[in-house]
């Protein structure tokens, strides 16, 4: 293979963006983030807000939630993260859902009220989960990407925070060196 000049760079950027993934990445960040609150809360949700930018509510309206015996939507997405996600699997949160865990799903969406509400702001990815249970709560915020948690809060205190920063942040690898030209002739 002819390695152009930039080669590494391009490694670098592939590295970065290929993540893996169980399913619609939108939903899958959902999940993911109603499986962070729900282990801050420590409890079993008995309310949840979900809070998301409309681009959110647009993606994943009609999308299908892996390993959740086909449940749609915010609120499958956010009781299967609830109820059977591992949130320590990110965006594979969902992938070692098994029976009891559906029945898990099933159960949380019976009996966990869940509000939808469009979030103020121009964020075009915006996620905050919210739950609560026996007077107490939690939320996960992710923002501008599927992974970016900035804030996960227990009863108000803050456990994790981190700056909300554009896709990759400071580490991101510089694609301002690779011109369209060259990113066409290694395409």
């Amino acid at each position: 293979m002819n390695k152009t000049p930039h080669y590494a760079e391009y490694i670098k950027i592939l590295e970065e963006e290929l993540i893996p993934a169980m399913g619609c990445t939108e939903p899958i960040a959902v999940a993911l983030a109603a499986a962070k609150a729900r282990e801050a809360l420590g409890l079993t949700p008995e309310r949840c807000r979900i809070e998301v930018s409309g681009n959110i509510i647009k993606n994943v309206k009609a999308v299908t939630v892996p390993n959740t015996g086909g449940m749609k939507g915010l609120e499958g997405a956010t009781a299967a993260g609830i109820a059977a996600g591992r949130e320590d699997l990110e965006l594979e949160v969902l992938s070692q859902v098994t029976d009891e865990g559906r029945a898990a799903i099933k159960q949380c969406l019976d009996n966990c009220a869940m509000e939808v509400v469009p979030a103020g702001g121009d964020r075009v990815f915006y996620i905050k989960i919210t739950v609560e249970a026996q007077g107490h709560s939690a939320c996960c915020e992710i923002v501008d990407f599927h992974t970016n948690v900035v804030l996960i809060e227990k009863d108000g205190q803050t456990i994790f925070q981190a700056e909300a920063k554009a896709e990759g942040g400071s580490q991101q690898t510089d694609r301002s060196i690779l011109s369209v030209e060259e990113i066409i002739q290694f395409a």
